[in-house]
């Protein structure tokens, strides 16, 4: 694939990371988002363990990451003792990010309870994801809101309020097709309203009927729509896999619902299977939009 910058959650290949890295280094990407690893977040490392342990197979296998997948801001939104705990946790990850040399945190805007509105939580959501950008910010770190079910950013309209009242250079959006799917969002109205903060897209498909994963392409994300006006306006940022096409390890500490619910049938044999069926799917949306064509101001060759 010529687009150089494709990363991917690569605990769906494996929980363990050397084993994420040869699935990788299999699907053919040079960056991973680091998310799940022996069973526990990334963000639950020390420092030092990062360093001792993580760094160095990343050498090893001379792979970068393109960001830390957080587990910041899915809690209930009216916790504020477990909040605090979370400003502990983000200026560790803020650590450990400049340890990987990462320049990206992921982070979602805290759940919202299921009888309450939206306006009742604004404020509340807009100060607490404030506070974690800043956190990350003292570091020059990038907060990434994930739009997401069931949190206060899960709509195109919540997450662009959410945004515009922050008002950070420390906090923009990575774009979920998925998820807005799964929120009945049509993707492409949510990119239009969203472009000025997008610079991170998160690979991963469904459909409206049945809120299902599918590989990437085939389900109404609008992937295909929305990259070719992202990369023809001159994106370069990451693209990033997230293939949830089989039931991985740790996939329940993701996910409030069942697994059962999430993925309701395996579509691929193996985690690494399900990533290079996403990996593939990826390389003829690129082919199709831009062979031989200029992505981000460089010549995109087709493999």
């Amino acid at each position: 694939m010529g687009y150089e910058k494709i990363s991917g959650f690569t605990d769906e290949i494996s929980s363990h990371l050397e084993q994420q890295l040869t699935g990788a280094e299999k699907a053919g990407i040079s960056y991973l988002a680091l998310r799940n690893i022996d069973g526990k977040n990334i963000c639950s490392y020390t420092p030092k363990e990062a360093e001792k342990t993580v760094l160095p197979l990343l050498k090893k296998y001379e792979m970068k990451v393109s960001s830390i997948g957080s587990p910041l801001g899915k809690i209930p939104i009216e916790d504020d003792e477990a909040f605090e705990k979370q400003m502990a946790l983000a200026e560790n990850a803020a650590h450990i990010a400049e340890i990987l040399e990462c320049g990206y945190v992921r982070i979602f805007s805290f759940y919202i309870p299921k009888k309450d509105s939206h306006s009742r939580w604004s404020e509340c959501a807009a100060d607490k994801v404030g506070r974690l950008s800043e956190v990350l910010g003292k570091y020059g770190i990038t907060a990434l809101h994930e739009n997401e079910k069931e949190i206060y950013g899960d709509t195109k309209e919540h997450c662009l309020e959410l945004l515009k009242k922050v008002n950070s250079p420390f906090l923009k959006a990575a774009f979920d097709f998925a998820n807005f799917v799964q929120c009945k969002e049509e993707p492409l109205k949510a990119y239009q309203l969203l472009e000025p903060y997008a610079v991170y897209f998160h690979i991963k498909d469904a459909e409206f009927e049945t809120g299902d994963t599918v590989v990437c392409g085939q389900g109404d994300g609008c992937i295909e729509t929305i990259l070719k006006s992202a990369l023809e306006k001159g994106y370069n940022g990451f693209l990033t896999l997230e293939p949830h096409l089989t039931r991985f390890e740790g996939l329940d500490l993701l996910e409030r619902r069942s697994v059962r619910e999430v993925i309701r049938e395996n579509k691929a044999e193996s985690g690494l299977e399900g990533f290079c069926m996403q990996y593939d799917a990826l390389d003829h949306i690129l082919e199709r939009i831009n062979s031989r064509k200029k992505i981000g101001g460089k010549d995109y060759e087709s493999r």
